[in-house]
């Protein structure tokens, strides 16, 4: 697949500060109905009210003032585009007074949404746009029985989308596309059979009868249909899995393609799909979305909620990720925003402390009830939350990151993570949290990228259950260079196709010396009872062995681990070299009801001249910029950090 665009500037590390605009149009919360929810404003007799506010000179300037940049609202839910044509002239309107004070923003636009009681008067055949299941029957979104779901073969769809498209960037000049909706897709109709099956035959073009009949039973592949069901051993699903991932990269890239005819600095925006860590042949976003409902947090005694992995897989495809976050608890229905001044600093500050992430403030506009306000216009949200989006706004050369020296790789084996995920998956996120809890920083390294693990001194193979020939003779290369292994569990008990091997993969290399094999570190996993899938939610809990699992990495090391931070507790670090050439350091405080005084960190860099470190803090502005007492030898620096209540980070300069 042909990427022939580029991801603006604008984009970059550092550089965005986010808020949703509301991106339902008011059609929508009418015709939802339903309880107002702690989420929306569905059938409130205030809404129009609110909804109008939300979108005045009043909010923008409040939202400009604190160092919002980017804003996403409404423009394309599926309606039709007769029926939504004055929700796209308040949008444009809203989009000129967001750019007077220097806002950008993105149109939120339903990618797979077709409502067929106003779509029909203007595409008749609209039923043959539909997502059918294997009966034959129309999908729907959720329970709405009037939003049936657009097929993504269908070219006529496509070429539809276009037309709000054209709207929202050359009428109404808004800075980009953000689409929803997209990710699902599970049509059984008899263009998707047939697009199936050509996929199939071109794919095993230059296979012989004997191979074909090797991997799916059969000699010939010509007659074959789409499983009826999921089933991760059915060689055929696995290869329609591949199927739909492609389908779907193919049609945003006729998008994204378009958008970037209109204008070459607007950008698209969406989720990311697994095809990004399976192939070199994939699409990625200019700004990737990440909905993940999980608003950091502590989770009783059980283990701390964070998305320090969503992070780290934008990290791994060199992309900024905007991650939404509603606080979902266990056992309760619904969502709740961000309560608590607490609350608000750990939300902001784990999207610049991983990575220079978009700083995303998800449920600043949601409404209050009754209507007096919206949610940041309450003191304990809005004097946070200034803070800290003042803060960013006012240093984002320290989120100007070009490297993350972490030496750590955990590896993320597409077939394990997509197929096997309920072994493999808990496996990662596990060992994940003996990294962060022990301040150990880490890098995702994706299977489609195999080859870049000599940059690491050690790579960790957590339960990832699936891999290749391939994929073992890079390891086997990796450890016979010096390189260190840390490999748990049931790794490599199959090949990439799940078929069982007669011993793990990389059995042989048990008894090298820079190998560490650990049988059943990640056992201590559990989903919560409310889950649908194995990468829903879950609690991560610290692993009862987490100490033996950083001794491992400690003892098969290719040189030393970067930092060492000397504190107990839920605290978090990640280090970055950030465009200027300072290196800096990130630590996070999730306990950050109890503030901590002078923390110890030492440092193992190649500096080569002295250093300046400098603190800064968006928690204690007095003593934010000032330079910290240094203790250097050779390339081990100790430092002392002198408050630590969220977030705070010490650059290292070099003079």
């Amino acid at each position: 697949m042909k990427k022939d665009y580029k991801v603006p500037e604008w984009v970059k590390h550092g550089k965005l500060r986010w808020a949703w605009a509301l991106w339902e149009p008011l059609a929508h919360y009418r015709r939802q109905g339903g309880a107002p929810s702690s989420a929306g404003v569905w059938n409130a007799r205030w809404g129009a009210q609110y909804y109008k506010r939300m979108h005045s000179e009043e909010i923008v300037a409040k939202l400009a003032d604190m160092g919002i940049n980017l804003v996403s609202t409404s423009f394309f839910k599926g309606f039709g585009i007769e029926s939504g044509v004055e929700e796209m002239e308040r949008t444009a309107e809203f989009a000129e007074l967001c750019h007077s004070y220097g806002i950008r923003v993105l149109g939120y636009h339903q990618l797979t949404t077709i409502i067929y009681e106003t779509m029909l008067k203007e595409v008749p055949n609209l039923e043959e746009w539909a997502m059918v299941d294997a009966q034959g029957n129309k999908l729907i979104y959720w329970n709405s029985y009037w939003r049936w779901l657009a097929c993504a073969t269908s070219d006529e769809h496509i070429e539809y989308l276009k037309k709000p498209i054209y709207k929202a960037i050359k009428d109404a000049k808004l800075d980009g596309i953000q689409f929803d909706g997209g990710t699902f897709y599970d049509c059984h109709c008899e263009r998707c059979q047939q697009s199936f099956r050509e996929y199939l035959l071109e794919k095993y073009k230059d296979a012989s009868c004997k191979e074909i009949q090797e991997r799916f039973g059969i000699g010939f592949i010509d007659y074959v249909r789409i499983p009826p069901m999921s089933h991760p051993w059915d060689p055929l699903y696995q290869e329609l899995v591949a199927f739909r991932y492609k389908v779907k990269d193919e049609r945003l890239i006729k998008l994204h393609r378009y958008i970037k005819e209109l204008n070459p600095d607007a950008i698209l925006s969406t989720y990311m799909e697994p095809s990004a860590f399976a192939t070199k042949e994939y699409y990625v976003a200019d700004l990737i979305i990440g909905e993940n409902l999980d608003l950091p947090h502590i989770h009783g005694d059980e283990g701390v909620i964070n998305r320090v992995l969503h992070c780290k897989t934008a990290q791994a495809v060199d992309r900024v990720i905007l991650n939404t976050s509603w606080f979902r608890e266990p056992g309760k229905p619904g969502l709740r925003r961000a309560e608590t001044s607490e609350e608000v600093k750990l939300d902001l500050a784990e999207h610049g402390a991983f990575g220079g992430q978009a700083v995303a403030a998800t449920w600043a506009l949601r409404p209050s009830t009754p209507p007096e306000g919206c949610h940041f216009e309450r003191t304990e949200i809005y004097e946070p939350m200034k803070q800290y989006m003042t803060f960013y706004k006012d240093h984002e050369e320290l989120y100007e990151n070009v490297k993350c020296l972490a030496n750590v790789g955990l590896y993320w084996s597409y077939e394990s993570m997509t197929f096997d995920e309920k072994v493999s998956y808990p496996g990662l996120v596990g060992f994940e949290q003996a990294l962060m809890w022990n301040q150990i920083p880490h890098s995702i390294v994706p299977s489609n990228k195999v080859e870049e693990i000599n940059a690491f001194g050690v790579i960790i193979l957590a339960e990832q259950t699936c891999l290749s020939d391939r994929e073992v003779k890079f390891f086997e290369d990796f450890v016979k260079s010096g390189g260190g292994l840390v490999i748990t569990g049931q790794t490599g008990i199959y090949d990439e196709n799940l078929r069982l091997r007669e011993s793990p993969a990389l059995s042989s290399l048990l008894e090298n010396d820079n190998v560490v094999y650990l049988k059943d570190a990640c056992g201590n996993i559990r989903p919560l009872p409310n889950k649908t899938k194995a990468t829903d939610f879950y609690i991560p809990h610290l692993p009862e062995k987490h100490y033996e699992m950083v001794k491992a990495i400690e003892k098969v090391c290719k040189g030393p681990l970067p930092f060492k931070v000397s504190v107990t507790g839920y605290i978090a670090a990640d280090l970055y070299q950030v465009k200027s050439g300072a290196r800096v350091l990130h630590l996070i405080n999730y306990d950050n009801k109890k503030p901590l005084d002078d923390v110890d960190v030492t440092v193992n860099l190649p500096f080569k001249g002295d250093l300046i470190a400098k603190f800064y803090t968006p928690d204690y502005p007095e003593l934010s910029g000032n330079k910290l007492a240094i203790a250097q030898d050779r390339e081990e620096v100790k430092i002392k950090v002198p408050k630590l209540e969220t977030y705070c980070c010490i650059a290292f300069e070099e003079r």
